[in-house]
């Protein structure tokens, strides 16, 4: 090595001396070191004359080389860089930075289930975006929530702008988006008011040392840098709450511009006020009851959100120069589909009906009791340009100056295959080329290396959708399933390989052919049929009746409610499956069948059957389908409608209606968590009424917290800590956690005694948190 390189590396140390403690963490500074060690061994022998030319010399002269041109890199990666020490300080046992003055922050998803999701993470030892162990305990709506890769998928189209950027996250909450951000960004500071939620942040980037939590409010942050990139996801709906101003959201907006570089980007998600899902029934997400936003109720203290133009007119009265909306079905939250501003600008133009309408039944948590059926109405929507309104959720990229480019301005819409690991995971593009629309589909091998091949669109409407006009009338009969099915299994016939024998010998098609199901049989207008993205390319044959079950269990589960049958008996689908197999000739050896999906699995790394492959598994474990959701009629409708109270008292059991805390609800066989706040005053005692209606309802949890997540009071009915039960009984369960209510009348009510409790508690914001499931 010359005397020139030895400056130079000297030049960069002093300049990397400079460096905070972060930032050289960050650096390959351990590398340098251990360079400086290298040169101490050779500058007599080498530098000064020496004539050591052996293969370690050799070795340790490029390697020295290599690190010159990694402190290049790293110092200029690093001159951007943010510092938190001026205002923060670590903490190392949480991993994350505070400041003195730290405000609490009451966003919760309950600190058990936030405890028990920290506990996961750390006992995982991958904690990755594709994290097999993180993807095994998606066993909850909140676990799948923060554990899913999904959750990445709002943000993957937009990649480019992100990729090697400076990245300021707002709301980080347990860390599903930070993940992904700092797996691909330069640098990441993720903001997060609840010190429950950025502890499982940090720890689910405890491998990451670009990426820092920081515990602050987003209206009190006292750092001085700007970003490339700064993401609202899931956040601006609760300013109101949250911020102290006569205009939260744009205080917020403000706070987010504030950090942008001259051309850096706002990334905002947030649910649609006008989505259709709220039309349907669904409760809104932030829990101020159903069509609340549809009858433009909010209060100035309640989560809110907008609708696309509003939302659109605000950025830019706030500043912002150019909105691009992109489109999120079946929401941002796991999405399966994200439509670009080149179809939300003319959505005449394009048809994305069948594909739109095929996110439906992916939604994480479905309607109980959905006034109409979403796949129908999804079509019907996107066929009269009303999409772009009626999208469940918005994604919008506010630009703080006119972008130079337009970013993939042909591609019309991006779609991923959900909850799939890397290796069966794909992500397909469709492009706008001049009015040909072209398909890119991106799959990945183990190294997560990908693999790019492009198609022509096949024109057509997909046929799973066709069936929708028979169970979506009152009173059909399961007979007109039977000639819908034969249609498609003599398409799939024209695959077999042979017609099979009798006993245990089953007929077969080649094995590309596992995926050549209703979902992707295209019919076109001159009714020719073709199947489309047969994505299991199963190197062996497989069984003609394997992949028939299948087709009839899949297309029957891909189906979010129904109109009432003829039948009430076919609301069980696994009634339906059964009678499709005996009228369709579809033989289904359990054995058979177990084996071969256990190979299939084995092949692809993923779990490819419909139901239970555990041994000695009955017909209905193995087809493993819920019932049918059936709609009813608006009276019915009113009817699952409840309204649980709170009522409290500052003297003994001294309650009124004017001291209570009322919240609607759909009766739902899924959990719904209420976070009810209790008034800052000396509560001697509270009463809840669960209900206004009879009913069944299973407890997961019940209990009081206080401001700083200790528990107060918790439901114990092994050791009543209760009184004044009044129209219900306490029933015992077999097993788990469950406590289970069964109501007697129609005012089920019980009484928590809390004159014990410390007067500061109720003071400082105590809640009541409740997760129950309710049946009518």
């Amino acid at each position: 090595m010359d005397t020139h390189s030895v400056k130079e590396l000297v030049n960069k140390l002093r300049a990397i001396k400079s460096l905070s403690e972060f930032e050289f963490k960050q650096s390959s500074c351990l590398k340098v070191i251990h360079a400086i060690n290298v040169l101490l061994l050779y500058k007599y022998k080498e530098l000064l004359g020496g004539q050591t030319h052996n293969e370690n010399v050799y070795s340790s002269r490029k390697y020295i080389y290599e690190i010159i041109e990694n402190i290049n890199s790293t110092i200029e990666r690093t001159k951007h860089r943010i510092s938190l020490t001026e205002k923060y300080k670590k903490i190392e046992e949480l991993n994350v930075w505070r400041n003195s003055h730290e405000k609490a922050h009451e966003y919760s998803d309950g600190s058990a289930i936030e405890n028990e999701i920290f506990e996961i993470v750390s006992s995982c030892k991958d904690v990755s975006l594709y994290s097999k162990e993180l993807s095994a305990n998606q066993t909850s709506w909140a676990k799948l929530y923060h554990f899913s890769a999904d959750r990445h998928h709002a943000l993957k189209p937009l990649e480019s702008f992100i990729r090697n950027k400076n990245v300021l996250e707002l709301g980080c909450g347990c860390g599903a988006i930070t993940r992904y951000l700092g797996e691909i960004s330069n640098h990441v500071v993720a903001v997060e008011g609840s010190v429950n939620r950025g502890k499982v942040a940090a720890e689910r980037c405890r491998d990451l040392p670009n990426v820092n939590i920081v515990i602050d409010l987003i209206q009190d942050l006292e750092f001085e840098a700007q970003f490339d990139v700064v993401t609202l996801i899931g956040v601006l709906e609760y300013s109101q709450i949250y911020v102290d101003s006569d205009d939260p959201i744009g205080h917020v907006i403000q706070k987010a511009k504030q950090y942008l570089k001259p051309n850096g980007i706002l990334i905002v998600a947030i649910e649609n006020q006008l989505g259709l899902k709220y039309f349907a029934g669904a409760p809104e997400d932030h829990g101020v009851g159903i069509m609340a936003g549809i009858n433009d109720i909010y209060t100035n203290k309640d989560p809110i959100t907008f609708g696309k133009k509003e939302l659109e007119r605000k950025f830019i009265s706030e500043g912002f120069k150019k909105v691009d909306t992109y489109l999120a079905f079946p929401d941002y939250k796991l999405p399966s589909l994200i439509v670009h501003p080149r179809y939300t600008c003319s959505p005449n133009k394009f048809d994305l009906s069948d594909i739109v309408a095929g996110t439906a039944i992916h939604d994480g948590q479905p309607i109980a009791k959905p006034t109409f059926s979403l796949e129908s109405t999804l079509r019907l929507i996107e066929r009269n340009g009303l999409l772009p309104d009626m999208a469940n959720s918005h994604l919008f990229v506010c630009h703080k100056a006119p972008p130079i480019f337009e970013y993939k301005p042909q591609v019309i819409a991006s779609y991923f295959s959900p909850k799939r690991n890397l290796t069966t995971r794909q992500y397909i593009e469709f492009i706008d080329n001049d009015g040909m629309t072209t398909v890119s589909r991106t799959q990945f091998d183990e190294s997560g290396s990908s693999i790019v091949t492009e198609e022509q669109l096949v024109e057509g409407n997909i046929y799973r959708f066709s069936l929708h006009k028979i169970v979506q009338r009152d009173n059909w009969k399961v007979e007109e399933l039977v000639p819908w099915f034969k249609v498609w299994l003599s398409q799939l016939r024209k695959f077999q390989i042979d017609e099979g024998s009798t006993g245990n010998q089953l007929s077969q098609i080649p094995g590309k052919y596992l995926d050549a199901l209703p979902r992707n049989m295209i019919v076109s207008a001159t009714n020719d049929i073709e199947f489309i993205d047969l994505e299991w390319n199963y190197p062996g044959n497989v069984y003609f009746d394997l992949v028939a079950f299948r087709g009839v269990v899949v297309t029957l589960g891909g189906i979010t409610s129904v109109a009432q049958p003829n039948d009430a008996s076919f609301v069980s689908r696994i009634n339906l499956v059964k009678y499709l197999l005996r009228e369709l000739s579809i033989s289904v050896d359990i054995n058979q069948f177990q084996g071969a999906f256990r190979e299939i699995n084995s092949y692809f790394s993923a779990s490819f059957n419909t139901g239970s492959l555990n041994e000695n598994a009955s017909l209905e474990e193995f087809i493993n389908l819920p019932h049918f959701t059936v709609r009813g009629s608006k009276e019915e409708q009113q009817t699952r409608l409840a309204e649980l109270c709170l009522y409290w008292a500052e003297e003994p059991n001294a309650f009124s209606e004017e001291k209570t805390v009322k919240q609607s609800f759909q009766a739902s066989a899924s959990e719904q968590i209420f976070n009810i706040q209790i008034p800052n005053k000396r509560i001697n005692s509270l009463r809840l009424d669960i209900s206004n209606k009879e009913g069944m309802f299973l407890l997961g949890e019940c209990k009081i917290q206080a401001k700083d997540g200790s528990v107060v009071w918790d439901l114990n009915t092994e050791e009543p800590n209760y009184s004044g039960v009044g129209e219900m009984e306490f029933l015992s369960l077999q097993g788990g956690k469950q406590i289970a209510i069964k109501s007697t009348g129609k005012d089920p009510k019980f009484t928590l005694d809390l004159s014990n409790v410390e007067e500061d508690v109720f003071g400082s914001g105590a809640v009541l948190l409740l997760r129950m499931s309710s049946f009518f």
